[in-house]
């Protein structure tokens, strides 16, 4: 089932619902929402003709995932995690902290900075963590493709 939502805010408030009215084999969090939010939006227009300049200041937006298993533990949870360009190191940290946080189930990584992949490409190039701290590679491939091989990867190892 797809839920279409346009905001952070109803992404929030439809995962929330679901998972506390329905049961859910998988969440995948295959987009994260903006990580920033406006902290006092303006309730109306603001003229340039009257300011010159703004300060907005921003506060970090929840993290979505992190509600999914606390709602629906035996949900499997399926996060994907865009980086850019990073070394080793910084992506071993991410993917704790998200399995820490989130109590994942697996973590997809992608690296954003590549021209030939990612957002604005029908292919991509995948890693698939595990909580257990395993790692499979998806090779370069349509995203059709790359998502059926990680449900099929994902389903033989239910059990």
């Amino acid at each position: 089932r797809t839920i279409r939502v346009s905001t952070s805010q109803q992404l929030l408030d439809v995962t929330i619902d679901e998972l506390s009215n329905h049961n859910y084999d998988f969440y995948i969090a295959s987009a994260a929402p903006s990580d920033f939010r406006i902290l006092d939006p303006s309730p109306e227009k603001i003229s340039s003709r009257e300011k010159n300049s703004l300060n907005i200041q921003l506060e970090a937006y929840p993290k979505i995932i992190n509600s999914v298993k606390k709602i629906s533990p035996t949900t499997k949870l399926i996060a994907f995690k865009a980086l850019f360009d990073s070394d080793p190191a910084l992506v071993s940290k991410s993917i704790s902290e998200i399995f820490n946080d989130s109590r994942a189930d697996y973590v997809i990584v992608n690296d954003v900075s590549r021209k030939d992949a990612g957002f604005a490409s029908d292919y991509n190039e995948l890693t698939m963590f595990t909580s257990d701290h395993n790692s499979v590679n998806f090779p370069y491939n349509t995203k059709k493709k790359l998502s059926k091989s990680i449900f099929d990867h994902i389903v033989k190892n239910l059990n």
